[in-house]
């Protein structure tokens, strides 16, 4: 469901048979789990919540210890990175074959519509239900708005493509592609090595001094202001300065 006028329609019969259901709904906000009123691109993805099934994946490993889960996230992962390469590897052309199964779908839905073209790329298709909807081939466009949101052609562009004898494949969006999507599993994902067997090169030149810098630091004398200068010490014993009564070598009188 992709119109917002079809969307509210199916809306209100939620609300007229479960009004609980409906009132959940309304506190989620349909703009966060209907494609028709997402405002970002969704493709065919109906998942919202990524944490939840990272979640779900950790569940076998939820309860180790740190490492021990960094390194089962770590073999994880390049299991999934190599079954892609593996599907890439034997993929002919620039689409994958689940989408090439999508568009034999559509194709096939697309049969026995009726195509009037109303201009050299835009169309007027009626669905075998009597419903018109406008389609344009060239800005990738449907009125019945699963072709925007999906970056797929639907039942209806698939009739208008195949009226005017287009190559499917040209209608696909570019996120589909396989160029697009390779790049994404090309990276390692090496295991963290025993700190024992890593060395730390200290890099210097001979020719280069690298000093450092040191603060200036005031005298003790006048750390205690600057306008003001420290008297020495008077003995209170024999009235000499320099020193203390304890530390006085003056004999006694």
């Amino acid at each position: 469901m992709y119109r917002k006028k079809d969307f509210a329609a199916e809306y209100a019969r939620i609300k007229k048979r479960n009004r609980g259901c409906w009132e959940y709904l309304e506190e989620i906000g349909v703009e966060n789990w209907s494609r028709a009123h997402f405002a970002g691109e969704r493709y065919n993805l109906m998942s919202s919540n990524i944490a939840e099934s990272l979640n779900n994946a950790l569940i076998p490993a939820r309860g180790s210890p740190v490492v021990a889960l960094l390194e089962f996230s770590r073999k994880m992962l390049a299991r999934w990175f190599e079954s892609r390469r593996k599907k890439i590897l034997r993929t002919v052309g620039d689409i994958p074959i689940a989408v090439e199964r999508e568009l034999l779908k559509r194709f096939k839905g697309g049969l026995g519509m009726g195509v009037l073209a109303v201009g050299e790329w835009d169309f007027e298709v009626t669905s075998k239900d009597g419903k018109q909807f406008l389609v344009s081939v060239k800005d990738k466009t449907c009125s019945c708005m699963e072709f925007q949101k999906l970056k797929f052609p639907c039942t209806h562009a698939m009739a208008a493509a195949h009226d005017r004898g287009l190559e499917y494949m040209t209608l696909v969006g570019q996120m589909y592609r396989i160029s697009t999507w390779t790049p994404t599993v090309g990276t390692s994902i090496l295991h963290v090595q025993d700190p024992a067997e890593v060395s730390c090169l200290l890099e210097s030149s001979d020719n280069e001094e690298t000093t450092r810098e040191t603060p200036e630091v005031a005298h003790p004398l006048c750390r205690r202001g600057n306008n003001k200068s420290r008297q020495p010490n008077k003995c209170g014993r024999c009235g000499g300065f320099g020193h203390n009564r304890v530390t006085c070598t003056a004999p006694l009188r």
